[in-house]
């Protein structure tokens, strides 16, 4: 990993923070702009009405995007256990310490069956 990377993972915390931050200021959008197309409509105003209307379906657009980019974005601890747990599992050193631990087991439990019999 080089220093790029990195500076990208400890970014994804506050990436996740701003798509959270949108979507909930666009859902409060939503709220506004639907009061005002009730209104809107309740006036007659046919014209504001499909202006309002084709806003609020942006807006939800806009949500559905930002909500589904909250979803694919891993967070930090995340995104270091999707690098750092092949890294560790395929290292040549945990290898060795598999096989030191598979040794160590194998005599634990031969001991333990010649104690039982």
């Amino acid at each position: 990993m080089n220093e790029w990377t990195i500076y990208w993972i400890t970014r994804l915390d506050e990436i996740k923070d701003t798509f959270s931050g949108f979507t909930l200021m666009l859902f409060f959008l939503l709220i506004l702009f639907s009061i005002i197309l009730v209104m809107a409509y309740s006036s007659d105003d046919k014209k504001i009405s499909k202006i309002i209307l084709g806003i609020i379906i942006c807006d939800l657009f806009c949500m559905f995007l930002l909500a589904i980019g909250n979803m694919v974005i891993p967070t930090t601890k995340q995104m270091l256990l999707i690098k750092g747990v092949p890294a560790i599992v395929n290292s040549r050193e945990a290898s060795k310490l598999r096989t030191a631990m598979n040794i160590l087991l194998d005599d634990y439990i031969r001991t333990h069956k010649s104690n039982k019999e």
